[in-house]
């Protein structure tokens, strides 16, 4: 019988290379801009990254934020349909679990009234550039390095291959990259 790998013994940590998680960054950067009711557009309920992310929102309350949990997934058609919950919950800004749920949001809450981020700031997660899609260039997003995640699991694995017994996870910062979808809360007259 084969020896079982060094990430699959019971018990034993596992070599791991993963970007940070964005909430608190996130959080940050909404109090900064006075938002205090934020909807997070969830992910596959299945995804591990999603239910990371809505532990990190749960601790939001640190910052002032109460952040309601809006099950989504991980399309723009899936933002899309999601709009008419955004607006139900009176809500000053929305986090989406992707880039794409957040093109999809935007889209279709444009064409009911609210104008982004005069009203609602929108923030997404990855920073893809999609260029026939003018929201891709104007979206405030949580990004990481791509190629620096890569140098460092290509360190893991020939780490791993030495044998060196090197398993402590390693995370490579997020950082926020704000552009034109989120601003300042609007103060409601009166």
């Amino acid at each position: 019988m084969a020896a079982r790998s060094a990430w699959s013994r019971a018990g034993e940590a596992r070599p791991a290379c993963s970007a940070d998680f964005y909430g608190a960054l996130v959080c940050g950067h909404l109090t900064q801009l006075g938002h205090r009711r934020v909807a997070y557009l969830s992910g596959p309920e299945a995804s591990w990254a999603n239910t990371k992310r809505i532990r990190a929102f749960e601790a939001a309350a640190a910052f002032g934020v109460d952040v309601t949990v809006i099950p989504c997934g991980h399309m723009a058609r899936h933002g899309y349909d999601a709009a008419d919950a955004v607006r139900d919950r009176g809500v000053s800004a929305v986090v989406a679990y992707n880039d794409l749920v957040a093109f999809g949001a935007m889209a279709a809450l444009e064409e009911s009234g609210p104008r982004i981020p005069e009203d609602l700031s929108v923030i997404g997660r990855d920073d893809i550039s999609v260029d026939d899609l003018p929201s891709s260039r104007r979206l405030t997003t949580a990004s990481m390095a791509r190629d620096e995640l890569g140098r460092q699991a290509a360190q893991r694995l020939e780490s791993l291959m030495a044998a060196d017994g090197d398993t402590e996870p390693r995370s490579i910062p997020m950082e926020l990259r704000a552009r034109l979808t989120s601003a300042p809360r609007a103060v409601s007259p009166g």
